[in-house]
């Protein structure tokens, strides 16, 4: 895992990212944070059991550049990214905490941009930004020929002025954890008990727009986003859905809506119930956008 202190006036920003098994990977991403533009920071790895020669490599940097610190669970354990990320985040001193995933790269000035934005939108819980795809090119083009609408859907709901937090029941729109930066004081309250620990940033996107108002979209290609066949997303499981709906439809819902309302909203949106009744669950869902709206402005 990664941590990184940033400061930018009374700005300071702690970037995150669990490192395990990617030895083929964890060198670029150190030599993409080293070769910021924005020169201010501090490198924390946290390896979560890695079985490979990724130790090696970042014992190898942390001997080099006194900014960079290895850390480990203890005994070396493989924790998961659940409690990696909870010790990185445990580690951070910044106001504000972005991520970098240990097979993605950053763009030189990733970091100039996430501190300009933050300074110009100080009431923003959550920011995040473009990103490009690279890895094996057929793997890339297969992915996104069947993730076109979901593109389109992401580039329209940048687009708009403000969306409805409901808009993330239907898809996680920030599609990896390594475009998105969040308040500290946000995560640090949100709950990582995911029923599907895949969707954990998912889970987490959630109850952050849950406590704001405000998101800052940054529309620069900023994070390279590796997808491979070894990528976290392609360890996602079908059977997990159906209670990891329920629990984040609770979130969103549950204190907002009248009994007898999230009731019905609580029925229509179990996945066996979408998929046969999708246009009468899309007719109730706009109902409960234009009566009960949660909007989030897009700065």
């Amino acid at each position: 895992m990664l941590v990184i202190l940033i400061h930018f006036g009374d700005i300071m920003i702690s970037i995150i990212t669990a490192s395990y098994n990617y030895e083929n990977y964890i060198k670029q991403t150190i030599d993409s944070i080293i070769s910021q533009s924005y020169p201010d920071w501090e490198l924390i790895v946290v390896d979560d059991g890695s079985k490979d020669n990724s130790l090696e490599v970042i014992k190898s940097y942390c001997e080099k550049d006194s900014r960079i610190k290895l850390f480990t669970h203890e005994n070396n354990q493989n924790l998961g990214l659940c409690e990696t990320l909870k010790l990185g985040i445990s580690k951070c001193s910044g106001v504000y905490i972005a991520f970098l995933e240990s097979d993605d790269l950053w763009e030189k000035d990733c970091l100039l941009h996430k501190v300009e934005a933050i300074s110009q939108n100080p009431n923003a819980a959550i920011l995040v930004n473009d990103v490009e795809l690279i890895g094996d090119k057929d793997f890339v083009n297969q992915y996104v020929e069947r993730q076109k609408e979901y593109f389109i859907s992401q580039n329209n709901l940048f687009s708009a002025p403000s969306f409805d937090i409901k808009e993330f029941m239907r898809n996680n729109y920030f599609p990896t954890f390594s475009c998105v930066t969040v308040k500290k004081y946000c995560i640090e309250n949100a709950k990582f008990n995911s029923p599907s620990k895949p969707n954990l940033d998912w889970y987490l996107w959630i109850q952050i727009l849950k406590m704001t108002d405000e998101i800052v979209f940054i529309p620069y290609k900023d994070t390279l986003w590796r997808i491979h066949e070894g990528s976290y997303i392609t360890s996602r499981k079908k059977s997990d859905y159906a209670l990891f709906f329920k629990k984040m439809h609770n979130i969103l819902f549950k204190q907002d809506l009248p009994r007898i309302l999230f009731r019905i909203s609580e029925f229509f949106h179990k996945q066996n119930v979408q998929k046969k009744m999708r246009p009468m669950i899309f007719s109730f869902d706009r109902f409960l956008v234009d009566k009960h709206p949660h909007p989030i402005k897009v700065k």
